[in-house]
């Protein structure tokens, strides 16, 4: 067993100096190539995001979670547990219409909960990033 062992390590260690060797022949090559792509990964990751961007994902969010309730008002109206005056219905039609063609939403798509955590979760934390109060339930 001892001497398996042994013709294992000298086999493994024989193909690690192969590969050395052909690292040293390659790699002058590779390397310029390899540490722009590195630079160009670092600073696409470093980069912050600007406050207009921010500010706009914050308002796609506002809108999906607003799109959401409204939804949900809708169910309620149709199954009489609420009810609502004609004329804010209309206003909240054009309203819906505005925010599915912007976003690109389909209405009577039904939306799950986890969607509707998801859309309050992205817009508590972007009001935090924004100065709002981390605690703030104002979703």
């Amino acid at each position: 067993m001892v001497k398996v062992k042994r013709d294992l390590t000298g086999m493994v260690f024989g193909r690690l100096e192969i590969l050395k060797g052909y690292i040293k022949k390659v790699l002058p090559n590779i390397k310029p190539k390899l540490m722009t792509a590195l630079v160009m990964f670092q600073k696409e990751r470093d980069v912050m995001r600007s406050k207009k961007v921010i500010n706009e994902y914050l308002d796609e969010a506002d809108a999906r979670v607003w799109l959401i309730r409204k939804q949900d008002m809708f169910h309620n109206i149709l199954m009489g547990t609420e009810a609502i005056h004609a004329e804010v219905l209309g206003n909240s039609m054009k309203a819906i219409d505005k925010v599915c063609e912007k976003y690109g939403i389909d209405f009577k798509e039904p939306v799950s909960e986890w969607d509707y955590g998801y859309w309050c979760d992205i817009m508590a934390a972007l009001r935090w990033v924004m100065g709002d109060e981390k605690d703030s339930l104002d979703t």
